[in-house]
């Protein structure tokens, strides 16, 4: 969609698909509850973490990637002001979940590549047609380091107190997907070429579904085709799922 970068219609209607379908049928179904109940619907907790992460992850990565890449002149740089927010609108709102493009992903610089590996590791909401972690395992290890910084011994989000349980398989899914990615990253890094960022952005990309790519994908060995192959069927089903399944 490079040809409509600063396409009003193109990119709300694009970038308005993948919000919803990133935030998941959980929270759809709550949000339409809230507008259409003639009674007085409060939106469930997990609704409420969703709908505020993900406001917080596209705003403040539209606002990153326009730092970085104003003036790229292979991204940002050509464009006008409209077109350059448009842009960073839309790859902020892409890196989670999609993998639509309107400027050459490949063109990015490093500092906007590690965001968006960032954004693409966080992923969808739970219920969601994205990969990730998920922005509600990133909420509750926020307020866990935050709680743990404050000395705190219990995680809480507003009033309310986040389970031991949450907490627990939050601090898990990290752990395990991170190792997973570092290890997928450096058995590519063994027998590519590639810059080990870009290499990085490719196994992220897979483990999150996401499907934005560099540019370096064809130009793999097929053993690392294969490894990219099985990132992403680990993070289409759930590498903590995949786990439990084979230790039963």
């Amino acid at each position: 969609f490079t040809d409509y970068v600063s396409d009003p219609v193109v990119n709300l209607t694009l970038t308005g698909l993948v919000i919803a379908g990133g935030l998941g049928f959980y929270v759809l179904s709550d949000l339409y509850q809230k507008f259409e109940s003639k009674r007085e619907h409060h939106l469930m907790f997990h609704s409420k973490i969703a709908i505020f992460t993900t406001i917080f992850l596209i705003t403040s990565g539209a606002l990153l990637i326009f730092l970085t890449e104003k003036d790229n002149p292979e991204t940002l740089g050509k464009l006008g002001l409209s077109g350059k927010l448009w842009a960073s609108y839309f790859q902020s709102v892409t890196a989670r979940t999609a993998g639509f493009n309107t400027i050459n992903t490949g063109a990015l610089t490093n500092a906007s590549l590690l965001l968006v590996i960032m954004l693409m590791f966080i992923g969808a909401s739970p219920g969601g047609t994205g990969g990730g972690i998920k922005t509600t395992t990133a909420a509750s290890l926020f307020y866990y380091v935050k709680a743990t910084v404050q000395r705190k011994e219990a995680v809480n989000i507003g009033s309310r107190r986040l389970p031991y349980e949450t907490i627990n398989k939050a601090v898990t899914i990290f752990i395990i997907s991170s190792l997973f990615i570092i290890g997928i990253t450096w058995l590519i890094l063994l027998v590519e070429p590639f810059s080990s960022v870009n290499v990085a952005f490719e196994v992220v990309s897979a483990y999150g579904t996401v499907g934005l790519s560099t540019g370096i994908t064809p130009l793999f060995s097929p053993i690392s085709k294969y490894l990219l192959s099985l990132t992403m069927f680990t993070g289409r089903v759930g590498l903590l799922s995949l786990l439990l399944t084979f230790s039963m």
